[in-house]
C-alpha cells in the first residue's frame, strides 16, 4: 500500500510504502528521466537540449543533478530522496537501491531549482533531508495544521455524505450517465480548485500558459475564495517585474510606463513572446488585466493602504503608457489603439493577426483609468494627471454590433468577426471586468450575452469555455452557464486526480482547476460596490446547497449563504467590514423578507440594508413562484 501527500509547511514530497499485512517488501528503486511520450505539440515534459544531468546512489538517499545549458549561466536543479527502511536491509546495486525484506519504506524527495547551482547544493539539500522528522503520520498532522483552516475558510456543500465518499472515478461516471451536475463531483472541484491555488503558490504564483487567459484563471477564485496567502504571491510576483515591463515598454513602444510580459517565467518579466503567428509583443493589456485581481483585493478589504502603496502607483505606470501610446485620432476625434491585437484571434477578411482598435485593449483601458480616477478620489488625492486621465477616457472609441446586436471584437468599420475562436476577450468588461451589467449599460449587456451564445468553439479548449461560462454568470444566463459546465465536467477535461486538460482527455492545463471555484462562486453570488445578489445564474438543476465564507466586491463577508428551492427558501448571513449601505437583490421574485428577525417590505428591484462594521445581518427569504 502506498500513501503519499505533499507538505506544504516542509515543501517535501512523501511516501509511505508499506507492506501487505503479513508479508514483506522488496523493491527496486532508481532515478528516471525518460522524456515523457507526447500526444499533442502543447504538452510539455521534454527535456531541454544540453541539460547535463548526474545521479548519486547511497542506502539511505538518492540524489539527481541536473545543469541546464552553460549558455545560460549555472541555472539547475536538484532532487533529493532520503529514503528510510523500517526493518530488512538496503543496497546499492549499479544504478539501483534494492531493499529486500522491510516492514516499510518511506520517501521524502525534495526539489529545489537553483538560479546558481553550486558543487555542495545536492549536499546542502540532503542535509535539509536529515533534519526533518522520519514518521509520516507526524509529517502529515503538520501539513493538516496548515492546510485545513485556510481549506474550512471558504466551502460549498451540495451533496450528501454518502456521494462524498465515492471516488473521482465513481463519480466521473455518475456523471457522464446522468443529466445532471454530479453534486459530490462540483463540491471536490471547489475544493481542489482552491487546494491548487494554495499548493501552487510559493515563490512565484501559477503561470502556466499566458497572462492573456491561462495564468489568469489560475488565478482569479483567490480573491472570492479568500486565499489571501496566495494573492499575496500573484501581487509580489507581478510587483518584482514592473522593472522589467518599463523596459519593454520603452524598447518595443517607445513609451514610458509599462507594458507586461504575456508568457511569464520564474526569472523575469521581460517580453520573450515574438511570433509571427501570435504576436503577443504588440499587445498592451497583460498589465491592465494582471491589476484587475489588484483592484478586487481592495474591493474585499477595503485596505486603503494596499490601495495607495500597491495599486496607486501599478496603475499610474500602466497609466503612463497609454499617454504615450495613444496619440494618433480617427476622422471623430477617438483615439486609434494601433497596433492593436486581440488574444488570440484576427478579423475573419484579413488574415492578419495585427489589427486596430481590439475592443479588449480598449476595454482594459477604460478599467485602468477608471480605477485610477476613482482610487485617487477615494484617497482624497489631488494629482495634476487627473485632467489628462479624463480627456483619455473621453476619447475612447464606441464599440460595434453585428447584425443581430452582437458584441464585434474590434471596433474598427470594416472588420469581420471571426465566429469560431476559443478566446472571448471582448467581454472583458463583463467578465473579469465589472463595466457591462444589466443594470448600467442594457443594450451592452445584451450585446455580450449574444456574442457569448454566438462564439464557436475552434478547438475545444477548456479556458475558452470556462471563460463563456464565467461571462455567462455574470449576465445572469443560468443556461449557458450550466451547458459550458456540463461539457466541461463531462467531455474529458476533468482528471481522476481532479487536475484538469487543456483539450478533452490531453494536456494536463490548471486554467479551469484554478478558474471553478470563480465560476461556481458567481453563480451564486454576485457583488460590486454597494450590492449582492442572490443566486444570480444559478441551474434549477442545482436546487439546494450552501456555500460559506466568500469575500464580496463590496468590503463584506457571505459568512454563509443557503438555499433550498424545491422548498422556496433563501438563508444568508453577510458581515460588512465597514459601516455602510449594501443593496440586496433576488431577481425570481420573493413572498416574504425577513431581517434580523424582522419582516422588511420587500421590492422587486432590491432592498436597501443598512450595515454597521463587524456585525452580522441575517436575511430570510421566502420566494415565489418555485
Amino acid at each position: 500500500m502506498r500513501r503519499a501527500f505533499v507538505s506544504k509547511p516542509d515543501q517535501v514530497a512523501v511516501q509511505l510504502i508499506t507492506a501487505h499485512q503479513a508479508s514483506t517488501l522488496d523493491l527496486r528503486l532508481r532515478l528516471v528521466t525518460d522524456q515523457a511520450v507526447q500526444t499533442d505539440s502543447w504538452e510539455m515534459g521534454q527535456l531541454p537540449e544540453n541539460l547535463q544531468i548526474s545521479r548519486d546512489y547511497l542506502p539511505e538517499r538518492l540524489v539527481l543533478k541536473g545543469q541546464y545549458d552553460a549558455e545560460f549561466g549555472s541555472i539547475g536543479y536538484v532532487v533529493a530522496t532520503r529514503v528510510i527502511v523500517n526493518g530488512g536491509s538496503s543496497l546499492i546495486e549499479g544504478e539501483e537501491l534494492v531493499v529486500s525484506a522491510a516492514d516499510s519504506v518511506l520517501l521524502l524527495t525534495k526539489v529545489e531549482r537553483y538560479a546558481h547551482l553550486e558543487e555542495d547544493s545536492d549536499s546542502q539539500m540532503v542535509e535539509s533531508l536529515k533534519k526533518l522528522e522520519g514518521d509520516y503520520d507526524k509529517l502529515l498532522a503538520r501539513h493538516a495544521d496548515f492546510h485545513t483552516p485556510i481549506m474550512q475558510r471558504c466551502e460549498l456543500k451540495l451533496s450528501s455524505g454518502e456521494d462524498y465518499l465515492l471516488s473521482v472515478e465513481e463519480l466521473l461516471a455518475q456523471q457522464h450517465s446522468d443529466s445532471d451536475l454530479s453534486s459530490a463531483l462540483v463540491e471536490k472541484l471547489f475544493d481542489m480548485g482552491r487546494y491548487f491555488l494554495l499548493t501552487d503558490s510559493g515563490e512565484i504564483p501559477p503561470v502556466v500558459g499566458h497572462t492573456n487567459i491561462n495564468v489568469n484563471l489560475q488565478v482569479c477564485s483567490g480573491n472570492l475564495a479568500d486565499l489571501s496567502e496566495s494573492m499575496e504571491v500573484f501581487f509580489s510576483w507581478v510587483e518584482g517585474m514592473l522593472e522589467q515591463f518599463r523596459e519593454n515598454a520603452n524598447h518595443i513602444f517607445g513609451t514610458r510606463g509599462i507594458v507586461a510580459d504575456v508568457h511569464p517565467d520564474a526569472e523575469n518579466g521581460y517580453l520573450n513572446h515574438y511570433d509571427f503567428n501570435w504576436p503577443h509583443h504588440y499587445w498592451i493589456s497583460a498589465a491592465g488585466w494582471l491589476y484587475n485581481e489588484f483592484w478586487g483585493h481592495y474591493l474585499i478589504t477595503g485596505d486603503k493602504k494596499f490601495l495607495e502603496e500597491r495599486i496607486i502607483p501599478g496603475l499610474k505606470e500602466i497609466a503612463l503608457f497609454y499617454e504615450d501610446f495613444l496619440t494618433d485620432f480617427d476622422e471623430d476625434g477617438y483615439h486609434i489603439f494601433y497596433p492593436s491585437y486581440s488574444p488570440e484571434s484576427w478579423p475573419e477578411n484579413t488574415g492578419c493577426m495585427i489589427s486596430i482598435n481590439a475592443v479588449m485593449d480598449i476595454m482594459v483601458c477604460r478599467e485602468v483609468l477608471d480605477n485610477l480616477l476613482d482610487g485617487l478620489r477615494i484617497l482624497g488625492t489631488e494629482d495634476e494627471k487627473i485632467p489628462i486621465y479624463e480627456a483619455i477616457l473621453n476619447k475612447l472609441p464606441p464599440y460595434l454590433l453585428d447584425e443581430e446586436g452582437a458584441l464585434k471584437e474590434w471596433a474598427w468599420p470594416g472588420l469581420e468577426e471571426r465566429y469560431n475562436h476559443r478566446h472571448v476577450s471582448h467581454h472583458y468588461d463583463v467578465w473579469p471586468g465589472n463595466a457591462i451589467t444589466w443594470e448600467n449599460t442594457p443594450e451592452l449587456a445584451r450585446a455580450v450575452l449574444l456574442s457569448n451564445r454566438k462564439r464557436g468553439q475552434q478547438d475545444d479548449s477548456a479556458h475558452g469555455i470556462i471563460h463563456r461560462a464565467l461571462t455567462a454568470a455574470r449576465l445572469k444566463d443560468s443556461t449557458d452557464v450550466y451547458a459550458n459546465l456540463k461539457q466541461l465536467l463531462e467531455h474529458g477535461f476533468i482528471n481522476t486526480s481532479l487536475m484538469t486538460n487543456h483539450f478533452p482527455y490531453r494536456v494536463y492545463f490548471p486554467d479551469l482547476i484554478g478558474a471553478l471555484p470563480a465560476c461556481f462562486i458567481e453563480m451564486l453570488i454576485y457583488s460590486q460596490p454597494g450590492l449582492i445578489e442572490l443566486l444570480p445564474a444559478l441551474p434549477r438543476e442545482m436546487p439546494k446547497g450552501s456555500l460559506s465564507g466568500v469575500r464580496c466586491f463590496t468590503f463584506a463577508v457571505m459568512k454563509k449563504l443557503a438555499w433550498n428551492l424545491n422548498e422556496g427558501w433563501i438563508e444568508a448571513e453577510i458581515v460588512s467590514l465597514v459601516d455602510q449601505e449594501i443593496l440586496i437583490k433576488y431577481r425570481h421574485g420573493l413572498m416574504d423578507l425577513i431581517v434580523n428577525g424582522k419582516e422588511k417590505e420587500r421590492s422587486i428591484l432590491g432592498n436597501t440594508l443598512s450595515f454597521t462594521a463587524g456585525k452580522t445581518v441575517k436575511i430570510e427569504m421566502r420566494l415565489v413562484g418555485i
